[in-house]
């Protein structure tokens, strides 16, 4: 008796199931499935049980609280359709392509199709005959449609059953219509908005700004380099970054120059501003051939590679690339960085401005290469960019630098952000660990970049020296004086470089201390000079440390203007090249000395002002005439790379002096005006390397004011 089956009413339904109800038959209703449609294989089903009427009462509640809501949007509605019109006048106006006018009949012939009068509330005739059950539907419900049966729909008697279904079918149609409005809604928004947006909308990317106790931050949901890439690009069309304005100025910026509404030194984001994207693919052709006549070209020439940015060893480096083993090969992505930096600076120089003239020298072929092999970097380097190697991270910083140079800065930032990850990843932060000379000086180029970024933007502070990008160990050691005669022609070129890369390390911490002092007063003060000329006998300790042929480097190199470089088969001039070298370090120090007494120079009278005063301004004047003779020196040089960026901090004192009296009125005009012949005599001019295109037209601006008798807003304070 345990074991026997227990039958329990929940197993039975209340009615016959629709198959037997259909034919008559008797129907033993049990469920899931009848006796009859189990034993011949067949889907059975049971009507549902009709409503209670307290169930009928509250889905005509609903009904009604929808009707009313309806009613509401309908009102909306003709309000939408107003502005389709609108819209579709507009277009008319603009020639767009797309048609307003079709999407709008689509949406009519899908409003006809929900019309009340598409559904009957009472079942046809024929299912009521067959006791099945009816969809409702006019002219002729799915049932009969598919049987080709006879449908007919008149009045019948009403039943709890099939009031129910009208109303959840009234209830389905009111959904409808609601998707319909709202369909309207989002079609006269997206229309709109792509009416009043540029062609050139910003990629769709989730991102926010919020507000905190710091100040405001921005969160993004980044998972891959393609997802940091969009976001760049669509927070940098987002949000415009220029300098701040009077109310009264505002209006006539448009009809300023350059740089008569920036600050001293606070120039990056006008000079360094993206006025194109970076394109997707390049008509260029890039062969094996091409890449290693790019790959050797760059190991030959250090003045065009090397001064720029010194990452590793370039004789090793091709030593590694010719190698046979593919293991000992350096990484792709870094040969295609390398070779967009040859392409950029090398090529450009050494091989294409040979060329007969009737060949267009002057093209600047080598950028079309550098974007090619740049684009190519790009896509390597969304692979490997969370596998963080010594080659993966050099060639980042090298594409960082290439972009910069052909004008896609906001490309440059991404690239800086990986390879600084990738240096903290590899442990090159961390104090404990040893590190070799390279990877010593990758750290300290990253600083070295990036504290010229803090300084050119004015945003220097002492709170940020002991940031995450400063190294935590000692600067590359110097070379031996002793030791570059044993050496071959490249080691000693390479211990060159090094030498030179040590001085501009050890000046760019003099200058990051220097502008963080500035940029944490408003106005000099008696502690604050103090500070000052302390710093300035750290940097005549630093000029007295140089070795004897660094020092007065210009009286040397004026003596030997007119000898020519021998330079066959791109061999490099040791004695020439130190000289370059010299002339180089001896830029910086005179932007730091600029740096430092700027801030005290003397007001527009020179009648009321201290001795201190006038001693900053006969300083200063010195150093900012030395970097002109410097530049002016390696322009008839025709050295490579004529670093322009030492116009900037000279012409910021020539201004001044523009400003006062006679005669240093004239003499500031007249170097104004040599600054600009000087710069668009170089070579760096010539093919716009270091975006000197921009840096010169902005160096104009402060001729042009000078002319005016004005003087550029730059003196007094250094922000």
């Amino acid at each position: 008796m345990l074991d026997a089956p227990q039958n329990s009413t929940l197993n039975i339904a209340k009615n016959s199931c629709f198959r037997c109800r259909g034919f008559r038959h008797s129907c033993n209703r049990q469920k899931p499935s009848c006796l009859r449609c189990e034993k011949r294989g067949i889907q059975c089903i049971y009507p549902e049980a009709a409503p209670t009427l307290r169930t009928l009462a509250i889905t005509i509640e609903e009904l009604d609280v929808r009707m009313k809501s309806l009613n509401r949007n309908l009102g909306l509605g003709e309000k939408i359709m107003k502005e389709w019109k609108f819209l579709n006048c507009l277009q008319k106006t603009l020639h767009l392509k797309e048609n307003v006018e079709e999407d709008l009949d689509v949406l009519l012939q899908a409003k006809l199709r929900l019309f009340t009068n598409s559904f009957s509330i009472h079942p046809c005739k024929k299912c009521t005959k067959d006791l099945q059950s009816c969809d409702l539907t006019l002219p002729r419900c799915n049932r009969c449609e598919n049987n080709n049966y006879l449908c007919q729909f008149e009045k019948s008697e009403p039943r709890v059953k099939t009031i129910s279904k009208s109303i959840a079918l009234m209830n389905r149609v009111i959904d409808q219509w609601q998707d319909l409005i709202d369909g309207w809604a989002h079609a006269v928004s997206q229309k709109t908005y792509q009416l009043t947006t540029p062609s050139k909308a910003s990629l769709p990317f989730v991102w926010k700004i919020v507000s905190g106790p710091k100040g405001l931050s921005i969160q993004g949901n980044v998972q891959s380099f393609n997802e940091l890439s969009n976001f760049v690009d669509q927070l940098k069309k987002s949000i415009t970054v220029a300098p701040s304005l009077p109310l009264g100025e505002a209006a006539n910026v448009q009809n300023m120059p350059f740089k008569d509404y920036a600050k001293p030194y606070a120039i990056w984001n006008l000079w360094c501003r993206s006025t194109h994207s970076l394109p997707q693919s390049y008509p260029i052709d890039i062969s094996q051939d091409l890449t290693d006549s790019l790959i050797r070209l760059y190991c030959r020439t250090p003045c065009c590679s090397g001064i720029r940015i010194p990452l590793f060893n370039p004789t090793e480096f091709l030593r590694r690339y010719e190698d046979k083993d593919e293991s000992k090969r350096p990484a792709l992505v870094l040969v295609y960085a390398v070779c967009a930096m040859s392409a950029r600076n090398a090529f450009q120089v050494h091989v294409w401005e040979t060329r007969p003239s009737h060949h267009t020298p002057n093209y600047n072929m080598g950028k079309p290469l550098s974007i090619a092999y740049c684009l190519r970097g790009r896509d390597l380097i969304s692979e490997c960019f969370d596998q963080p190697t010594m080659d993966h991270c050099n060639a980042a910083i090298l594409l960082s630098y290439c972009n910069y140079q052909n004008g896609y800065t906001d490309k440059m930032y991404i690239y800086e952000w990986i390879s600084f990850t990738m240096a903290q990843e590899l442990g090159l932060y961390n104090p404990e660990r040893e590190l070799t000379f390279y990877e010593n000086l990758t750290v300290w180029c990253l600083y070295y970049f990036d504290a010229w970024y803090r300084v050119l933007r004015g945003e220097s502070h002492l709170s940020s020296r002991p940031s995450q990008l400063y190294p935590c160990h000692p600067l590359p050691p110097l070379p031996y004086e002793n030791q570059l005669d044993d050496l071959s022609v490249d080691e000693k070129i390479d211990q060159i470089l090094h030498q030179a890369w040590h001085y501009f390390f050890r000046l760019q911490i003099m200058r990051d201390d220097v502008a963080s002092m500035l940029t944490n007063k408003t106005t000099p003060d008696p502690a604050i000079l103090q500070v000052l000329l302390e710093m300035q006998d750290k940097l005549e300790t630093f000029y007295q440390s140089l070795p004897k042929d660094w020092q007065n480097p210009l009286v040397k190199c004026t003596n030997s203007l007119c000898t020519p470089r021998p330079e066959p088969g791109l061999t490099v001039n040791v004695h020439s090249f130190i000289q370059y070298s010299a002339l180089f370090v001896h830029i910086h120090y005179n932007i730091n000395i600029i740096i430092i007494h700027q801030p005290f120079l003397p007001s527009k009278s020179l009648n009321s002002t201290s001795t201190q005063a006038l001693r900053s301004l006969d300083i200063a004047f010195r150093a900012a005439n030395a970097i002109s003779d410097i530049l002016e020196a390696m322009t008839r040089r025709n050295d490579c790379h004529v670093p322009l960026i030492g116009f900037v901090f000279s012409n910021i004192i020539f201004s001044e002096m523009a400003g006062y009296n006679e005669p240093h009125k004239s003499l500031g005009r007249k170097c104004l005006e040599r600054s600009i012949r000087v710069a668009r005599a170089s070579k760096t001019h010539k093919y716009d390397f270091e975006l000197s295109h921009i840096l010169v037209k902005m160096l104009e601006a402060d001729v042009y004011l000078a002319s005016q008798g004005k003087t550029p807003l730059q003196g007094g304070s250094f922000i």
